[in-house]
């Protein structure tokens, strides 16, 4: 145990020698590809954090963008379903307006055909309203009339009485 645990100065001078040696080898061959590859490493390690922010940026774009195109097609949809109420809208008016239009005119042809109606009415009463008279002198006079004579004779007193009516 003694062996183990002494220390010779011989052996410390070679073992120096020995770590020197390696040193300069590891120097000269290991030392040069090795900080290359830490540098290479660490160039892409920073190109990666480069990239991914760039991508992270450019989602924030691409979401931002999309927000806004989102809210311009919602606008743009309120704005056609509004338009779209306003001519429905106008349409109805219009329909309503046609069909007042049509309702007025067919109570004016109405109203004309019971204006002809009446017209006939009483162009037909009048008719049989003189017959009746003619028919009620005759009878009362005793003498017939010519026919011509009698209705000429009933159509002035029946305006007659219209005038006085009116």
């Amino acid at each position: 145990m003694d062996g183990v645990l002494s220390v010779s100065p011989g052996l410390i001078i070679w073992t120096i020698v020995n770590f020197t040696i390696f040193a300069l080898i590891l120097g000269k061959f290991a030392w040069k590809p090795l900080t290359t590859a830490l540098q290479e490493r660490e160039k892409s390690i920073q190109d990666s954090i480069d990239r991914a922010e760039k991508a992270s940026l450019d989602a924030e774009r691409m979401m931002k963008e999309n927000e806004d195109k989102l809210a311009k097609a919602q606008q743009e949809m309120s704005e056609i379903v509004r338009q779209g109420r306003a001519e429905a809208q106008a349409k109805v008016q219009a329909s309503l307006q046609e069909a007042e239009k049509v309702k007025e005119q067919k109570l004016a042809e109405a109203r004309a055909e019971i204006d002809r109606e009446k017209q006939a009415a009483m162009q037909s009463l009048r008719e049989e309203v003189s017959n009746l008279v003619i028919m009620a002198t005759e009878k009362i006079l005793k003498e017939k009339l010519d026919a011509g004579q009698q209705k000429k004779i009933v159509d002035n007193f029946i305006d007659e009485l219209q005038k006085a009516k009116n």
